[in-house]
């Protein structure tokens, strides 16, 4: 079992600065989801709120000194692949709402993405950095959904040329 070591006035400041990068991607999300009509994009925005909350309370395990990081993450790529399959061609056409909703949302998994680089970056221990690492993981997860569910409905030429890896070819 690790354990995340601080000063209680360093633990209680790197939580609270997580904790509100999480929430507030989870309102994003949600209001972006109530905006959308489009049933892949919102079950997309639907899912990646719902890890964001999942965040904070691993977040919240973790800095309480609850153990190992220990989260069932919903897999968003399998998530999003059950919803695109129940649609037809036609449900996910893109528009300018999805669009710009999904460049905001792009936007906030990248800072979400320097936030947790710069306190792994300044980690005091390997416990400390192999958490943040956890929270980088997790928000490059979320940008790629976004990306591929973007580029997709953008119908971004390089969305067909890109790797395996990091396409969701099923979209195709």
């Amino acid at each position: 079992m690790s354990r995340i070591v601080m000063t209680e006035k360093e633990l209680s400041l790197l939580q609270k600065q997580a904790i509100k990068f999480e929430k507030h991607g989870s309102i994003m999300y949600l209001e972006f989801a109530e905006q959308t009509a489009n049933p892949l994009v919102r079950r997309l925005f639907y899912q990646l709120a719902l890890e964001e909350i999942q965040h904070i309370q691993v977040i919240e395990d973790k800095t309480e000194g609850i153990g190992e990081i220990s989260v069932d993450v919903s897999h968003v790529e399998q998530n999003i692949k059950d919803a695109f399959s129940r649609l037809t061609k036609d449900g996910v056409k893109s528009d300018a709402d999805n669009v710009e909703g999904l460049e905001k949302a792009m936007q906030l998994e990248r800072e979400g993405i320097q936030l947790y680089e710069g306190l792994r970056d300044n980690a005091k221990t390997e416990a400390e950095k192999k958490f943040f690492q956890f929270l980088v993981d997790q928000e490059a997860k979320h940008l790629a959904a976004l990306q591929n569910v973007y580029h997709y409905l953008t119908n971004n030429s390089d969305w067909f040329h890109g790797s395996e890896t990091e396409v969701w070819n099923w979209l195709v």
